[in-house]
């Protein structure tokens, strides 16, 4: 039996990566679901429009929702230490988001539509990157060599900054 339940004292979690949250509601701005074994979240998760850190970071999640491009305000979104297999196309409809972790998840390859997000942190290591993308990587594992990667085979726009793809 899953646990859903946010996170939701002001104080104890001082220590986490996003901010505490309060009780679920479509005007809440930070979500943290984080040590709960969630293994899917629901296509509700939409519904929480104002949305702007996201964390559920080492729960069991092996994929988003399609729905989960309503989050149009989403800045954040700690998916790290989980059992994504893949990301959907749809990760391109959240236009705000700015820093994605996805480290420590079965990832083999990422959407074409990550190239559309003007991403300023991307950290992936420790997935199992193959085909085109691993070669890449294993040329030059550079920021500078990983985006003129993303714009030239993905016609992407990944601004730059920091991605990470050690330890694959």
């Amino acid at each position: 039996s899953s646990s859903s339940s946010s996170s939701s004292s002001s104080s104890s979690s001082s220590s986490s990566p996003a901010s505490s949250s309060s009780s679920a509601s479509s005007s809440q701005s930070s979500m943290n679901l984080y040590y709960n074994k969630l293994t899917m979240l629901p296509h509700q998760i939409s519904s929480l429009s104002c949305l702007r850190k996201f964390n559920v970071h080492d729960n069991r999640i092996t994929h988003f929702p399609e729905s989960i491009r309503k989050l149009r305000k989403l800045k954040v979104l700690n998916a790290s230490c989980n059992r994504l297999t893949e990301l959907p196309s749809t990760i391109s409809g959240l236009s705000s988001l700015r820093s994605l972790n996805i480290r420590s998840n079965r990832l083999e390859s990422l959407p074409l539509s990550i190239g559309d997000l003007g991403l300023t942190s991307l950290q992936c290591e420790h997935n199992l990157w193959t085909g085109e993308f691993l070669e890449q990587l294993k040329k030059d594992a550079s920021v500078h060599a990983i985006l003129a990667f993303f714009r030239e085979a993905l016609q992407a726009n990944i601004t730059r900054h920091q991605i990470k793809f050690s330890y694959n």
